[in-house]
């Protein structure tokens, strides 16, 4: 298989992960309207976030199949990179927000408890969103697309955030609201790392292989 033949390929994961955004940012933000939920209003606006993202990695896997042309003698293979660049930026920002939003919490109380429609809708989410995880990373594997692989990445942090938004609203519900809030921190801090550590392979790649 040809590297635009694989490139191609790596457009369906990208689809993919942008059609289950689509449906699980609307889900979530209904429910957490209806219910009054304000942990999975935010994991709906995540989600739309990552609805960008997506469209990004698409318009990058676009241009990175165009020929080589006078301006461009070595083609346009750097835009699957540029792409991942962005899907760092994009991770980080959602996990400095995952941090910002909760750490405050763990100095006043919380009074309100969650409805089991919440948790049940996070849970599934979570569950879905390991699902694309898995088809997508399998798919950068075999394709060799970075930002197809970054975009998997992405993917797991969401499916983290919308299972830890479970749990932690299990938490909350019998009496223990302290567990969600330090869950919540330690997931936003992990997902930093994460789009950290798609930054610096990124910009490797651009600098090609500067250090």
């Amino acid at each position: 298989m040809s590297h635009n033949e694989n490139l191609k390929l790596a457009q369906r994961g990208a689809y993919l992960s942008l059609i289950v955004y689509i449906i699980l940012s609307i889900v979530k933000y209904v429910t957490g309207f209806v219910f009054n939920s304000a942990a999975v209003r935010a994991d709906a606006l995540n989600n739309m976030t990552d609805i960008i993202v997506s469209l990004a990695v698409i318009i990058g896997l676009k241009i990175s199949i165009k020929p080589a042309d006078r301006n461009h003698p070595y083609g346009h293979l750097k835009s699957e990179n540029i792409s991942s660049l962005l899907v760092s930026f994009v991770i980080m920002f959602v996990g400095i927000q995952v941090v910002i939003q909760n750490a405050p919490r763990l100095f006043k109380e919380d009074d309100v408890v969650p409805n089991a429609i919440t948790i049940i809708v996070s849970l599934i989410s979570g569950l879905v969103m390991l699902i694309v995880f898995a088809v997508n990373q399998r798919l950068a594997k075999r394709t060799k697309s970075s930002s197809l692989n970054s975009a998997a990445k992405d993917n797991l942090s969401d499916s983290l955030v919308s299972i830890g938004t479970a749990i932690g609203l299990i938490f909350t519900q019998i009496g223990f609201p302290i567990v969600d809030i330090i869950l919540a921190t330690l997931l936003g801090l992990l997902i930093v790392y994460t789009g950290f550590g798609i930054f610096k392979e990124a910009i490797f790649m651009l600098s090609d292989g500067f250090n």
